[in-house]
C-alpha cells in the first residue's frame, strides 16, 4: 500500500472502532480505552511513515544503481540483466524481472531474474497473444493481481512458481514498442505507485540502452557493405573528409605503400598530390 492508502485506512479503523465504543455510552473504562486507542493508531501511523521513508530512500539508492549498471556494463545483455538484477535486489516485494525484445511480430526473451528458464529459446509470443503481447499490442502498462491463474498469462514457468501480482510496461522507441519489461511477486498481489514508478525508470533505461544498441549493429552492418563494396573494385578507391582519407580498399593502400588508413600521416591532399 502507498502511504497515504494506509493513513487512510487507520482512520476509518479508528473511526469505526469510536463509533462502536459510543453506542454503549460513555464509561471510566472506556475513556482509558480510548486513550490506549489512539496511542496504538498514532504508533502505527508512525511506524508507516518510517517506512515510506525508508522506501523513499531505497528508491533513491535504486535509481542510483540503476545509472550505474549503465556505465559499468560491457554488452547490452549484461546491461538489461544488471538492470532487473537491481530491482529485485532493492525492492523486497519484485521476485522476479524480465525483459523481451521486439524481432519483428515475435517476443523473444532477452534477460531474466527469478524466471532463468524462460532463456532456452522455448518462450516467446506473438504481438498481441499472452501478457507481453498484449502490452505490446496496446502500448500501455498492464497489472495483474493473481497471474499463476490468469488466462492471460500463457508462460508455465510463472504459473509453477506461483507469480501474484504481474507488472509489465512497454519499451517505446519514437513512438514503437521494441519491447515489455516485466516484474512479479510472489507474495503481493499488487504493486505499490513507487515499485511501478522504478520499472518505469528502469525501462526508460532499457530502452535507450537498446537505441544505441540497434544504432551501433546497424552502422557496423552499413561499414562492412560498404568494405565490401570498394573492395570488389580493382582500382584504387579512397573515402575522405574534409581533412583526412577515412576509408581506402586494398588497391589504394597498396598504391600509397600502406598497411592501412590509420598509417597516414598527413592528410589526403598532401598523400594523392
Amino acid at each position: 500500500f502507498d502511504l497515504g492508502q494506509v493513513v487512510l485506512e487507520y482512520s476509518l479503523l479508528r473511526d469505526s472502532i469510536l463509533r462502536l465504543w459510543e453506542k454503549d455510552g460513555p464509561s471510566s473504562p472506556k475513556r482509558a480505552g480510548y486513550r490506549v486507542l489512539h496511542r496504538a493508531i498514532d504508533d502505527s501511523i508512525s511506524m508507516s511513515v518510517d517506512r515510506f521513508t525508508n522506501a523513499q530512500a531505497r528508491a533513491e539508492r535504486t535509481l542510483d544503481r540503476i545509472a550505474t549498471a549503465s556505465l559499468e556494463s560491457q554488452d547490452l545483455d549484461d546491461l538489461l540483466r544488471r538492470l532487473l538484477l537491481v530491482l529485485v535486489e532493492m525492492i523486497p516485494a519484485i521476485d522476479t524481472a524480465a525483459i523481451m525484445l521486439r524481432d519483428g511480430d515475435v517476443l523473444r526473451v532477452s534477460a531474466t531474474v527469478g524466471l532463468e528458464r524462460e532463456l532456452d529459446g522455448t518462450f516467446t509470443w506473438k504481438v498481441g497473444d499472452g501478457f507481453p503481447g498484449t502490452i505490446v499490442a496496446e502500448g500501455r502498462p498492464l497489472a495483474l493481481r493473481t497471474a499463476a491463474s490468469d488466462p492471460l498469462v500463457q508462460n508455465p514457468v510463472l504459473r509453477e512458481r506461483g507469480v501474484r501480482a504481474l507488472y509489465g510496461v512497454p519499451l517505446v522507441d519514437a513512438g514503437t514498442v521494441i519491447g515489455v519489461a516485466h516484474i512479479g511477486s510472489l507474495t503481493a498481489y499488487e504493486f505499490a505507485e513507487q515499485d511501478r514508478r522504478l520499472l518505469d525508470a528502469l525501462a526508460a533505461r532499457a530502452t535507450s540502452a537498446i537505441y544505441q544498441h540497434v544504432l551501433h549493429r546497424e552502422a557496423e552492418r552499413r561499414a562492412a557493405t560498404l568494405t565490401a563494396v570498394i573492395e570488389s573494385i580493382p582500382e584504387a578507391v579512397f573515402i575522405a573528409d574534409r581533412q583526412h582519407i577515412t576509408k581506402s580498399n586494398r588497391r589504394g593502400l597498396e598504391l600509397l605503400g600502406l598497411g592501412g588508413v590509420d598509417e597516414l600521416p598527413v592528410g589526403h591532399v598532401e598523400a594523392l598530390s
